[in-house]
């Protein structure tokens, strides 16, 4: 009976070493299961949230680039304005004064200087000779200096005052106006003070 009782110890010890060992087993295997899970967690983790910080960076540049272009694009809009409100008091400035030109007798010297220009240019072409209204009182002095007496037209878009003349055989042009040549005046300005106009 003894050595029955000793071989069911031995048994159960086996059983036992046998069950600690498969125990063993299992926990390593639970111990690695649970290291890859981890470790796939963790890489799954990693990569959502590279993927996550780097749609945030993106989203956040855009916002940043539209914000960037609008107030660039507002910047350009209130500098076009204050260049052309520059460009504006300039000329008006400018019209003002060729206006009080206008009244003196300087205006009326300047008037027959381009007068004898513009006829030595037709030499014995017919002209019609282009003023403003209020230039009319020149009108004779002006067509004394022609070899063939033009014909006078008052023309309202000379606003500032001048000549202009057209050859009735050649049709050339000759423009003198004081609008013309303030035109001229806007368009250098414009090259040279670099307030360019552009939007």
């Amino acid at each position: 009976m003894e050595a029955t009782a000793k071989n069911t110890d031995a048994f159960l010890a086996a059983i036992k070493a046998l069950a600690a060992e498969k125990c063993k087993e299992i926990d390593r295997e639970t111990e690695s299961l649970r290291a890859q899970r981890l470790e796939t967690l963790q890489s799954e983790s990693e990569s959502h949230y590279a993927a996550f910080t780097a749609y945030e960076v993106s989203r956040v540049q855009a916002q940043l680039n539209h914000e960037v272009a609008a107030l660039e694009a507002d910047a350009k809009q209130r500098l076009a304005a204050q260049r052309e409100e520059i460009f504006e008091s300039v000329f008006q400035e400018a019209a003002e004064r060729v206006r009080q030109f206008t009244e003196t007798d300087a205006y009326r010297d300047f008037l027959l200087a381009s007068a004898k220009s513009i006829a030595e240019m037709f030499q014995s072409d017919r002209v019609h000779l282009y003023l403003r209204e209020a230039d009319g009182v020149y009108a004779d002095a002006l067509c004394a200096v022609f070899s063939t007496k033009p014909k006078v037209v008052f023309k309202s878009d000379i606003e500032l005052g001048g000549l202009r003349a057209r050859g009735v055989h050649a049709g050339k042009l000759a423009d003198d106006t004081l609008d013309a040549r303030l035109e001229q005046q806007k368009q250098r300005f414009l090259e040279e003070s670099g307030l360019s106009m552009e939007r």
